[in-house]
């Protein structure tokens, strides 16, 4: 989650819940969109100041600070990144290895 805050891109990461396959996802979008549709959301600043991650209301409940983001996060996937599989088959409704 540092690497995604701190990162200095021309768009900002937003975590929200997919209601298609009911998991938490990161995205990317621009900044103007967020800006405009997100101001009421959870933000996270990276150290130049600029908002680099939104978390979106229906992904609230993971927290407002991000060491409980990140303890939530890790609690829901870690068992499936550690095998690098982060990606959702949505045929096969489970977690794969991504694929571009």
């Amino acid at each position: 989650m540092d690497n995604i805050i701190e990162s200095n891109l021309n768009f900002c990461a937003v975590l929200q819940k997919c209601p298609q396959i009911g998991h938490y996802v990161i995205g990317i979008d621009n900044h103007a969109f967020c800006k405009q549709y997100m101001r009421n959301d959870i933000q996270f600043k990276n150290s130049n100041g600029n908002t680099s991650l939104y978390i979106t209301m229906n992904a609230n409940i993971l927290g407002d600070k991000i060491d409980k983001v990140v303890a939530e996060f890790e609690n829901l996937y870690l068992k499936y990144i550690e095998i690098d599989k982060f990606s959702w088959n949505r045929t096969l409704m489970e977690w794969e290895e991504f694929r571009n």
